[in-house]
């Protein structure tokens, strides 16, 4: 008699058994383990980001996967992972840029891992130079855009031409306007009354005034738009403009200049017997000196050498080459009081001005404060800014100065005559002393024109303030001045 138990495992054994009378053995079912993908982000210099590692990430079972941990170089920055394991954090080290390498590990519920790197570019803040009463910075797509005083078509559009240059007709745009002929820009750099830009594969374009050949195409003809400068002789990694010249810092450390020579700008020598010059000649350095920082005041050159002392020529009557006297210098010559350890430099009208590790020291024209030392003296010697260390940035102006900290906190002082320090307008009050400009707490770049003052920070976004008879706001107005932070218009 067959029970129900034998006929039970029968059909179950004939339902196992396969055409030729074997048995089939049904394969175990194997949870596969998820994929991680590789990820590439974009940020810019200090200022984290959240990447969503795990949006192009899969799991075959489609089961929930989650971040275990996360790893990056401490010099490129930290990592942490979000509290719901689905983003990583990313903050750069302060003053990092290049690629950030982030190593990533997933799992399922399982616990089958996955890993995968994520590369995030940390750019510097975009290029951004003011001077006198014209601003011009790069975008982020590498064309440059401009606004402000015109009169020698130092905007680059094309709009200032033939005998209206220089006139003294009152010229100016209020609003960005980008300039012709230049892409794929890197750096910016603006003069006087010209401007100059650095491409990304090295060579310089520049535009505006060319009456001393500050241009560098060989001729002294008006340029308003961006026009190539010939006769480099490396790859240009800096500028430095002033009144009617240009320096450009060559990858070699080298340093070369064009344009105007009356008062030793170019760094050639008395002996060259040069006034001026349309096309690069080299400064002259003592031997085995490099630069690797470079700025200019109205007609005076400073520069941070390759062991890390400063040297400065050209224009000296206020005292802003540190050199104890007034004489102008025709070839760079070593500031021995400043020192060695030079962290940050910077040049304005008529004073100088370094950041140290400890502290802070400026030179020349003080008669607005803008040293910073609590007095109205000038010197040409350096003296200490009062209460300011730990600085990461400088910018001078004609009558006053900014510096950063590593804080992102930024610090104004020298006149208020036109709103430039962000202070209460009174052109009767100087602040003799570092003064915060309240408005500014995240990472930033400052740049400094006569009597304006502008940052671009996150984004590319451009804030102005001080005088803008001229449209140095950029914000389509021309109200005569403002000491709130006014956003540029059209820029990025």
């Amino acid at each position: 008699m067959m029970t129900n138990q034998w006929i039970a495992v029968s059909v179950l054994t004939a339902l196992l058994m396969g055409c030729g009378g074997g048995s089939k053995t049904e394969d175990p079912i194997i949870n596969k383990a998820p994929v991680a993908q590789a990820d590439a982000a974009n940020t810019v210099e200090g200022v984290a980001i959240t990447l969503s590692v795990l949006a192009n990430d899969s799991e075959p079972e489609a089961e929930t996967i989650t971040i275990q941990s996360a790893n990056v170089a401490a010099t490129q920055g930290i990592v942490t992972v979000s509290a719901d394991k689905k983003n990583v954090l990313f903050t750069p080290a302060a003053g990092f840029t290049g690629e950030a390498v982030i190593t990533y590990t997933l799992a399922d519920p399982q616990g089958h891992q996955a890993s995968a790197i994520a590369t995030v570019t940390v750019k510097a803040l975009q290029s951004l130079s003011a001077r006198q009463d014209t601003t011009c910075v790069v975008t982020t797509t590498g064309s440059v855009k401009c606004w402000g005083g015109n009169d020698f078509g130092q905007l680059g559009d094309g709009s200032e031409t033939g005998t209206g240059a220089g006139d003294g007709t009152l010229k100016f745009k209020n609003i960005p306007v980008t300039v012709k002929n230049v892409s794929g820009i890197k750096q910016v750099a603006v003069g006087y009354n010209h401007a100059c830009a650095i491409s990304q594969t090295g060579s310089v374009s520049c535009w505006g005034d060319n009456s001393k050949g500050q241009i560098g195409d060989g001729t002294t003809s008006f340029r308003s738009q961006a026009t190539p400068v010939m006769g480099l002789s490396a790859k240009v990694t800096q500028l430095a403009l002033t009144y009617q010249s240009s320096c450009a810092l060559l990858e070699t450390g080298a340093v070369q200049c064009w344009g105007g020579n009356s008062q030793g700008e170019l760094g050639v020598g008395i002996a060259a017997k040069i006034t001026q010059s349309s096309s690069p000649k080299n400064a002259v350095l003592l031997s085995n000196m490099t630069v690797k920082r470079l700025v200019s005041g109205r007609q005076h050159l400073c520069g941070i050498t390759n062991n890390d002392a400063l040297v400065c020529w050209g224009w000296n009557d206020l005292g802003q080459l540190g050199l104890t006297d007034t004489n102008p210098r025709y070839t760079p010559t070593v500031v021995t009081a400043a020192g060695t350890g030079l962290k940050q430099l910077a040049a304005g009208y008529g004073h100088t001005c370094i950041a140290r590790t400890n502290d802070t020291l400026c030179w020349g024209d003080n008669s607005k404060g803008q040293l910073g030392d609590g007095t109205t003296t000038s010197s040409s010697i350096p003296v200490t800014v009062s209460t300011l260390t730990g600085v990461t940035a400088l910018t001078l102006g004609k009558e006053h100065s900014c510096a950063t900290l590593a804080s992102n906190a930024a610090f104004c002082w020298g006149s208020r005559q036109a709103g430039q320090t962000a202070q209460t307008i009174d052109p009767t009050v100087v602040d003799k002393v570092p003064v915060a400009v309240a408005s500014l707490n995240a990472k930033h770049s400052l740049s400094a024109g006569d009597f304006h003052t502008c940052s671009i920070g996150e984004g590319g976004i451009v804030k102005c303030w001080g005088k803008n008879d001229l449209g140095q706001l950029g914000d389509g107005t021309t109200v005569k001045e403002s000491v709130a932070l006014v956003t540029v218009k059209n820029v990025p």
